[in-house]
């Protein structure tokens, strides 16, 4: 494995602090009334039909068409399934499964990894309705 010499930006998730990473996240995935979700909200339908029929005709075919993330037999197959929605479907209409969320974040932490492995730690968190700064130890 070859040095790593480019600058890294690496974003930390403060649920992944109680979950860590697992390829079975249901098991371990967090309750709706925990902090780390309860600050995600699903935004109305509506809301995400207005947002929909603003976007290109082309972002809304490949939304429409692709089952995304599902095993497909060949990329041949991904190109047919958007030229057919591209040329078929209702582009302006938002599928049931397509829509945004809205988000309250509490905790940003800004990573610096540095060769010492004296890393510098900088939290920004929302503490009774005031952002207060503040550094970790590596």
């Amino acid at each position: 494995m070859g040095r790593v010499t480019q600058v890294i930006y690496l974003v930390i998730l403060p649920e992944m602090f109680t979950t860590g990473f697992t390829m079975n996240a249901q098991k371990v995935a967090a309750k709706k009334e925990d902090k780390t979700l309860s600050w995600m909200k699903k935004m109305s339908n509506d809301y995400n039909q207005r947002y929909f029929e603003n976007r290109s005709k082309k972002k809304n075919a490949l939304a429409i068409s692709s089952n995304q993330s599902k095993p497909i037999n060949s990329y041949k197959q991904v190109i047919e399934n958007y030229n057919k929605s591209l040329n078929n479907d209702n582009l302006k209409k938002c599928p049931e499964y397509w829509g945004a969320y809205s988000f309250t974040p509490y905790y940003f932490e800004f990573w610096e990894g540095h060769e010492s492995r004296l890393n510098k730690r900088e939290i920004f968190e929302e503490i009774d309705g005031c952002w207060r700064h503040s550094f970790v130890q590596p």
